[in-house]
């Protein structure tokens, strides 16, 4: 697996502005310290953070960009196994980007650049076609804000 070749180096990765976490504890992903009393009392925003933040449970997050952007795999409702999970990356508006298959892929078409896309494929990582668009944990998001929106109004 490509977790364990990246921790190896992470001090390379670093450099990229690439972090990976020792402990994904903090959950800073589901941080909403930003929003005021006034706007947690809102129907949308009350939906919006708890969707959110369920969402996010059904990710094994394993680092961030120095952008804040964090990445993971998406276990999904069924749980996949991180063995066979894609890759998900939240970006800074809260959106859920698909990755790719594996976490190089997923950091070779975030950061992309080539030299980057070659130092992983130095590590001996390989990088197939890079994929865009949204993710799965979107659409899963996106119900769940439409329940809870519907139970709060």
């Amino acid at each position: 697996m490509d977790l364990e070749v990246l921790i190896a180096n992470h001090q390379r990765l670093l450099g990229w502005g690439i972090q990976l976490y020792d402990d994904a504890e903090a959950a800073p992903w589901d941080d909403h310290s930003y929003l005021s009393a006034e706007e947690l009392k809102q129907p949308g925003i009350q939906a919006s953070v708890r969707s959110a933040t369920e969402t996010n449970r059904l990710i094994a997050f394993v680092g961030q960009t120095e952008d804040r952007e964090y990445f993971g795999y998406w276990l999904g409702p069924e749980g996949t196994p991180v063995a066979e999970a894609s890759v998900v990356i939240i970006t800074t508006e809260s959106t859920y980007m698909a990755g790719g298959r594996t976490l190089a892929e997923a950091l070779a078409r975030w950061v992309y650049d080539e030299d980057f896309k070659q130092e992983l494929v130095s590590l001996g990582l390989s990088i197939g076609p890079l994929v865009s668009g949204f993710a799965e944990a979107n659409d899963y998001r996106d119900t769940l804000f439409e329940r809870y929106l519907a139970e709060l109004s």
